[in-house]
């Protein structure tokens, strides 16, 4: 089952380079703030990969929660507040985020960990038999990031589906498929997520390790749609004999 998570460490790592290469090109916020997500994607897919294969320690338990459960789909939600948003709103969306971010790490470097429960585990830790407590801040603090910035990176990939959709653009029209193919890919991630909180068993954690490969592909094919086609070199002119007819 390692295979799996490993598969979308790469892929997610694939992902973040082709990003941070349109921001160094074009110096857009909306790439940055992807690009950091997608890295923190490709940490905590590698840390599951790690755990699942080797076993789990709390180091490799913290790198999941933090960069996978805590803080990753904030920094996509930033990246859609820059790219729909007015840029003050996403100023200080960012801000909220980073602010956030900060909190939750602290939350969770202090937050103790049951390492005979840990040690255990064969497959997907659940945070509930990890983490010690009835409701410690890290858990309470990963659903209420998610939950909202899930909504707000599949509302504006669907609102910018629908809105490129009724343009006549072929161009266009591969923006909104493209866009679909995000928000699709984002929500299998995101059901994944909730799975592994709420069901127990080794099919749970095959269908979380599954669905995060399924979902970041899914994301990464609709990012490569979006991208613009390569402009088509000119069909070369036909070889004449002799000088060139005379144009008025």
């Amino acid at each position: 089952m390692w295979l799996f998570p490993l598969g979308a460490a790469l892929i997610s790592s694939v992902f973040a380079g082709q990003l941070a290469k349109q921001y160094l090109a074009k110096r857009r916020p909306h790439q940055l703030a992807w690009t950091v997500a997608l890295s923190m994607f490709a940490l905590a897919t590698l840390a599951t990969a790690e755990g699942v294969r080797a076993g789990w320690t709390p180091g490799l338990f913290r790198m999941y929660y933090l960069f996978g459960a805590l803080i990753n789909v904030p920094f996509l939600a930033v990246g859609t507040m820059y790219l729909l948003a007015p840029r003050r709103w996403a100023h200080a969306f960012a801000a909220l985020v980073v602010g956030a971010a900060v909190v939750g790490a602290w939350a969770l470097l202090r937050a103790p960990l049951d390492a005979t429960a840990l040690a255990a585990v064969k497959a997907i830790p659940e945070s509930s038999v990890v983490i010690i407590g009835s409701a410690p801040l890290p858990r309470a603090l990963s659903r209420y990031y998610s939950y909202i910035a899930f909504s707000i990176v599949v509302a504006g990939a669907l609102w910018s589906s629908w809105r490129l959709s009724r343009q006549h653009s072929e161009h266009l029209r591969r923006l909104a498929h493209g866009n679909l193919m995000i928000a699709g890919g984002t929500f299998i991630v995101a059901a994944a997520s909730i799975a592994i909180r709420l069901g127990k068993g080794s099919e749970i954690a095959a269908a979380f390790s599954t669905g995060l490969l399924t979902g970041i592909t899914l994301m990464f094919l609709g990012f490569l749609r979006t991208r613009p086609r390569p402009a088509a070199a000119p069909a070369p002119l036909p070889a004449t004999e002799g000088p060139a007819p005379a144009t008025s």
